[in-house]
């Protein structure tokens, strides 16, 4: 086959697709999810690995950090700083749940 795509269906932890990509065994990975922050954060990490990196550099983990994190997940307006926001919480959060519980007491909904 000639420079195959593999088309991940459901992003989660894209294990395959990675996989795949990094033993030459597709060209070119494409990754869906019904989550948008999911795929925002594959879409930063694959598309734009030097931007992602940069904040990852920059970004320090204190709750001053966190609340701001949570501001950025809200806003739809910038994917790649979102997408961070959801790597930056879901490390960040009891068990990496954004939106756990009926008595959540996370980021304001």
């Amino acid at each position: 086959m000639k420079d195959p795509t593999y088309v991940e269906p459901y992003a989660g932890g894209t294990g395959v697709a990675l996989r795949l990509l990094r033993e030459n065994r597709v060209s070119r990975i494409v990754i869906n999810d019904y989550d948008r922050h999911v795929y925002a954060f594959w879409n930063g990490v694959v598309n734009h690995p030097a931007d992602f990196l940069a904040r990852f550099d920059t970004v320090e983990p204190t709750m001053e950090e966190w609340r701001r994190q949570c501001r950025i997940i809200r806003d739809p307006s910038d994917e790649g700083e979102r997408g961070f926001a959801f790597f930056f919480l879901n490390r960040t959060n009891r068990s990496g749940v954004l939106n756990g519980g009926t008595n959540w007491s996370g980021c304001p909904r």
